[in-house]
């Protein structure tokens, strides 16, 4: 990756990969790093008020992402932006729904237990096998991008739709 001039443009995308994890799970849920450019990593916030205060906690948290980095660590700066403030092209409407759950899932990487359960499957075969586990850690990459955009899950029947779309249309199938 040195040779190639790359290595950079990969840790990159682990920084982006790793955010969530190395913020917490108090931050990760009102932040998601949408991009890495030139060595600083851009987080989108929920809020003025949340991008404000990380900025408080940001070299600490650069530490971290380094820390856990290959080799002397990428991460020169983070740059905290309220959801909604990214610029867009003119008359481009800002993402949501499906296109924002979209967006993230190429940011998202495997998880190590992910990987770890999918390895244990098996098929009749061995292209079947490996169908099986690409399908289910593209389905886990699905889940995670949709929790990092507000989906959540039905107690009920375990669909995933938007906060936004109200009860979930299972509401009292089965029950009679």
């Amino acid at each position: 990756m040195q040779r190639l001039g790359l290595a950079g443009r990969a840790s990159g995308y682990r920084a982006i990969s790793l955010w969530a994890e190395v913020a917490g799970p108090e931050i990760a849920r009102r932040t998601f790093a949408s991009r890495f450019v030139d060595d600083v990593l851009y987080v989108d916030v929920d809020s003025p008020a949340w991008a404000s205060q990380l900025t408080f906690v940001r070299q600490a948290l650069i530490d971290r992402l380094n820390a856990r980095l290959a080799a002397g660590g990428v991460v020169r700066d983070i740059r905290f932006r309220p959801r909604g403030s990214r610029r867009t092209v003119a008359g481009e409407a800002p993402l949501t729904g499906l296109a924002l759950v979209r967006s993230r899932f190429r940011t998202v990487a495997y998880a190590r237990e992910d990987e770890e359960s999918a390895a244990q499957l098996t098929g009749p075969d061995e292209e079947a096998a490996a169908a099986l586990r690409k399908l289910f850690l593209t389905h886990r990459r699905l889940e995670v991008a949709r929790s990092m955009s507000g989906w959540e899950r039905c107690p009920r029947c375990g669909r995933t739709r938007e906060r936004a779309a109200g009860e979930c249309p299972c509401r009292g199938e089965g029950s009679s």
